[in-house]
């Protein structure tokens, strides 16, 4: 009975289909709103991390801009949308409740490594700012950016509903999911981006 309750939502994630009475009766609520039918996701919630992102790339050319992004917050999913005027605000809060965890998981797990970057960024930019040392300050934001870009593309693309990088066939999401875990290893993530076109970035996260 288990397994087959486990193989029918597998299969319901897979395909899109609803298998969760609530999410059933929310999707209609969902037409003609900014929130994905298939994902219960919207990126307005991306906006929130895109600000910080805005403002770190300013810091080479306004290093007193610097002072205002250590004063940026990290929001919740729910913060940003309860504390926004945007109209589907409600909704947006209630779908992410029953939103998929073929979607959510990864979403969750990429905002958290977003969020990390952001943080760690704006920490060794202060002394860097302090002391003037403009050229460490530009590599350092260069190379951030480059990484919360895309990472952030890849938030964008699961919340829009690309399978591709939702199933991570052959990285973290799987793992993650049987396992419990709400953060990623380095292995996890270099896999993560991966599948998502950006090997490149060499992100030191660690659990």
């Amino acid at each position: 009975m288990t397994r087959e309750t486990s193989q029918t939502r597998s299969k319901g994630n897979e395909t899109g289909a609803v298998s969760d009475p609530a999410r059933e009766a929310l999707r209609s609520e969902l037409v003609g709103s900014n929130i994905n039918e298939t994902t219960f996701l919207a990126t307005d919630y991306l906006n929130h991390l895109n600000e910080a992102v805005m403002m770190i790339e300013l810091v080479p050319s306004a290093p007193d801009i610097l002072e205002a992004a250590l004063r940026w917050q990290p929001k919740t999913y729910r913060e940003h949308f309860l504390g926004s005027n945007l109209a589907a605000a409600d909704l947006a809060c209630r779908a992410y409740e029953v939103a998929p965890e073929h979607f959510r998981l990864p979403f969750d797990l990429t905002i958290r490594a977003i969020k990390r970057r952001i943080s760690r960024t704006l920490a060794a930019l202060e002394p860097l700012v302090e002391a003037g040392d403009h050229r460490q300050i530009g590599l350092v934001v260069l190379s951030s950016c480059q990484a919360l870009q895309d990472l952030i593309r890849v938030a964008a693309a699961i919340v829009n509903g690309n399978d591709q990088i939702a199933e991570c066939k052959s990285s973290a999401q799987p793992a993650v999911a049987a396992q419990g875990k709400t953060t990623l290893s380095q292995a996890e993530i270099d896999a993560l981006f991966s599948q998502a076109g950006a090997a490149r970035l060499e992100l030191r996260e660690r659990s």
